[in-house]
């Protein structure tokens, strides 16, 4: 062209940058540029050249390929050699969700439907699933600090902004080409709607009813060419709206299943802090009665509690290792730990697990209307499956609660037990209300030795088995 003519290409600015780009794309909304480099950086530049923020690669294999902006510029899709998508936040480089395809993406898109246009008055229509959830179940309680857990729970509460991807009207779809002859399509960038059987580009029409694909195909003389696909999709432009509701629903299961695998983590951090101190005392205690060949700790402690008289070994433990005011703050800390074990399940545990049974009840639900969801693969018999191991996961739920409870009283007649024996070895004084057990009180002490000095002295452990709620998390 001319170089008067005002449709010609005019050189406004350049830019030097320290690494060569491979790739880069414009925000659809937005005055930002994101660009990946040779060395797996993913840069976000204003048209300023202003940089944004930088995300550089978690390991070698991470490095960024491909790029691709959801239609609204807040999320951007980056995909990585090691066959992770990663969906970030714009705003501060946050990953949000993380999409695990296995093989070398080719090519990423994300595209929206067009907005249609309804006649004033005319409302959404109302013969579609309602999802009341928020009417029904409480907010998820949110977890203590004192955890060390805390940064791996902070982590997976980001899960929830996942939501924010689908509170808005229009279907968008990700699109995903990879080496392997597959095109995988993820509704909002986190519902997988389906795969496709070396693909170059990937484009859904506006209307979401034509996904055309371009491909590459080998000859007989091994030579190659590209082809170019077209895929009727109608099935997801019509059902747009059933789409959205499984992609919520995902999404809020995705949510509530992070927050389920941080709640078992506090439970098994909590547990091992009751443990860890008695657990290598008995162990050490253990390993000395197998090496002098005088029995075993469960006959001990039986003596003990039977004929009122230790042996010297156990005597030596009693006294010498464990001490009074040793067993005062060991269950001190162990009545501590129970009791922040309880909570977990009475505020924790049980509410996600009734926030899930109520969430794959709904989708039970939906199963059963197919012209509207069964054509979209909704399986009534595999959801209500589902149903039933959620609710067996809310009676086991309940039944460690009991177990906790009976837990407790036997580890407190135990430990007040053995500060009364500690007390007579010392010639102390014994507090009057311990001086006198009952007869249940002497039950509780037989089931405990019962339930955790049975089994014999294995070399191969690396703990000494103590207690029974631990047998939850196994």
């Amino acid at each position: 062209m001319p170089e008067s003519s005002p449709s010609s290409f005019r050189h406004v600015e350049e830019k030097h940058v320290s690494s060569e780009i491979h790739c880069m794309v414009w925000s659809p909304k937005m005055d930002l540029l994101a660009t990946a480099n040779a060395n797996g950086e993913v840069i976000v530049y204003r048209l300023s050249w202003q940089k944004v923020w930088t995300m550089t690669p978690s390991s070698d294999d991470a490095k960024a390929v491909r790029l691709a902006w959801r239609p609204d510029g807040k999320v951007l899709a980056v995909s990585c050699e090691n066959g992770t998508v990663l969906l970030c936040n714009v705003e501060d480089s946050s990953v949000l969700h993380t999409l695990e395809i296995h093989a070398d993406v080719t090519s990423l898109s994300w595209d929206s439907e067009d907005p249609v246009e309804q006649p004033a008055g005319e409302n959404e229509p109302r013969d579609c699933f309602q999802d009341l959830s928020s009417h029904f179940l409480p907010k998820l309680p949110p977890f203590s600090k004192a955890y060390r857990m805390v940064q791996r729970i902070q982590k997976n509460s980001l899960v929830k902004q996942i939501l924010q991807l689908i509170f808005f009207n229009r279907l968008n779809v990700l699109v995903i080409g990879t080496t392997t002859s597959q095109v995988h399509l993820f509704a909002y960038g986190i519902f997988p709607l389906c795969g496709l059987g070396k693909v170059h580009g990937t484009q859904l029409s506006k209307n979401l009813s034509v996904l055309s694909l371009v491909v590459e195909e080998e000859q007989s003389d091994s030579s190659r060419r590209l082809k170019y696909l077209a895929y009727d999709s109608t099935l997801l432009a019509s059902h747009h709206r059933e789409v959205r509701i499984l992609a919520l629903k995902f999404g809020q299961m995705l949510s509530l299943l992070g927050y389920l695998d941080s709640t078992i983590h506090q439970m098994s951090e909590a547990w091992e802090d009751i443990l860890l101190e008695v657990d290598s005392k008995l162990l050490k205690f253990a390993e000395e009665k197998h090496k002098a060949c005088s029995g075993s700790v469960s006959n001990d402690f039986l003596r003990l509690l039977m004929l009122g008289m230790p042996s010297d070994e156990l005597k030596d433990f009693l006294l010498q290792d464990l001490t009074d005011k040793g067993l005062k703050k060991l269950g001190l800390s162990i009545e501590t730990s129970y009791s922040n074990i309880q909570k977990l399940v009475m505020k924790h545990l049980q509410s996600v697990g009734q926030s899930i049974v109520y969430h794959l009840c709904d989708l039970r639900g939906m199963s059963l209307w197919p012209d509207k969801f069964g054509v979209l693969g909704l399986c009534h018999s595999t959801l209500q499956e589902a149903v039933s191991i959620a609710g067996c996961f809310m009676l086991t739920a309940s039944e460690l609660q009991q177990v906790i409870d009976g837990s407790m009283k036997n580890f407190k007649a135990f430990f007040r037990w053995l500060y009364v024996v500690i007390q007579r070895l010392c010639d102390e004084p014994i507090p009057p209300e311990l001086s006198k057990m009952t007869q249940q009180d002497l039950n509780f002490v037989a089931q405990f030795l019962k339930e955790n000095f049975t089994q014999d002295y294995d070399e191969q452990k690396t703990g000494f088995k103590l207690e029974k709620v631990g047998q939850v998390r196994d």
